[in-house]
């Protein structure tokens, strides 16, 4: 009897502990809920016309989904590929959809949500579908909702790997998007060109990579034409970054274009233990003397500072060695202390040696930058008076 009475007394205190930690399911998933959820507000009105052809179509639901089945085969536009960009906010129940394009002006479409979206206890969701008309494509019917994205200041975050379809630029449209690295990567970006207006030149396109002051780490500037994937890349340190991206198209007000956008990672360059020294307000003291070790990588700028005296000769040499077939191409300027007139070298003459004379005391300030990864190179400066 006592044995039985014990075990009943263990049995009787676990079930209490199962009840006050929330029964059997401790991920709070209400285990009688068989009510299927259903959508209760949409972001556009059912039968809706005039509608931009770079729309974010949102649905909020009656109770918190599932994010794993919130995806671009739950959520879709009915006619379109997938691979449009779905998101789920779960503090408002809401999912979005930007379709990969929707640029058949004047166009009936239908967006819809499928079975396949289940609530936290998986009851499908009960279908819903809208219908609506786009707008005539021009510049008003293709802001895209990103915007406003036209400063560093109100860059839209977006995350790294992933590719956002129809983004649009015009003529006096920048737009700024930012990202975040926790550790070195190389990143590229890409801009697939999904539609460009014909027009009797193709239209400027440029990519810039940047810091929150909105220097340039680098800048490409190009031709770009629907088909063309315009890219870019850079090697960075951890840290939050910028991409500006612009077109020069030289059309009316009522130019465009549209664009994809992926900030692709991959392995970083690798670089030497004097970076960030990308800018001048970065640079790094060196002292005379021979200067080895030193790495360079794709547009990466190195900025170095020496000491001169009044009436100083500064001399600066050059060595470097490239990878096996790539193009050693170098630019080097060379800025005495006083103001006066830079050293500038361009080319691919190796070793390349740069002179300058000052009338005043302090920092020569040094400039080089490549054009490929994996450039290993040494500096030797000297002074003559």
């Amino acid at each position: 009897m006592t044995r039985k009475l014990a075990l009943l007394t263990v049995a009787i205190v676990l079930s209490s502990l199962l009840a006050s930690c929330g029964g059997s399911d401790p991920a709070g998933i209400d285990p009688d809920d068989t009510q299927p959820p259903t959508v209760i507000a949409t972001s556009i009105a059912d039968g809706a016309t005039d509608v931009s052809l770079i729309e974010r179509i949102e649905f909020t639901f009656s109770e918190n989904m599932d994010p794993a089945t919130i995806n671009d085969t739950t959520i879709l536009v009915a006619g379109r590929t997938p691979h449009g960009i779905v998101e789920y906010d779960t503090s408002s129940r809401t999912a979005s959809i930007v379709p990969d394009t929707l640029y058949n002006a004047e166009i009936w479409h239908s967006a819809k949500v499928t079975v396949g979206a289940t609530d936290a206890a998986g009851n499908p969701a009960v279908p819903e579908t809208l219908s609506f008309q786009t707008g005539t494509l021009d510049r008003e019917h293709v802001v895209d909702w990103m915007e406003p994205n036209e400063t560093v200041a109100e860059a839209a975050p977006v995350s790294l790997d992933v590719l956002y379809h129809t983004l649009s630029g015009c003529d006096t449209d920048d737009d700024y998007y930012e990202f975040m690295l926790t550790e070195p990567k190389k990143v590229t970006a890409r801009t697939p060109i999904i539609y460009a207006p014909i027009v009797d030149r193709s239209p400027g396109w440029n990519i810039h990579f940047i810091r929150e002051n909105d220097d340039a780490y680098s800048t490409m500037g190009t031709s770009a034409c629907a088909g063309q994937t315009p890219s870019y890349s850079y090697t960075f340190l951890p840290g939050t970054y910028y991409v500006r991206i612009f077109n020069s198209c030289g059309l009316e007000d009522s130019g465009f274009i549209l664009y994809d956008l992926e900030l692709e990672t991959g392995i970083p360059c690798q670089d030497d233990a004097y970076e960030d020294n990308d800018f001048e307000d970065e640079a790094v003291a060196l002292a005379i003397g021979q200067h080895d070790g030193l790495r360079g990588c794709h547009c990466d700028v190195d900025y170095f500072t020496f000491e001169m005296a009044a009436g100083d000769t500064l001399t600066v040499t050059v060595d470097a060695s490239f990878p096996p077939d790539a193009w050693e191409h170098r630019r080097i300027y060379l800025w005495p202390p006083d103001g006066g007139d830079s050293g500038y070298y361009q080319g691919t003459d190796n070793p390349n040696t740069l002179k300058v004379t000052s009338t005043a005391a302090g920092p020569a300030r040094f400039k080089l930058r490549f054009w490929v990864d994996d450039v290993e190179y040494s500096l030797d400066a000297a002074i003559s008076r």
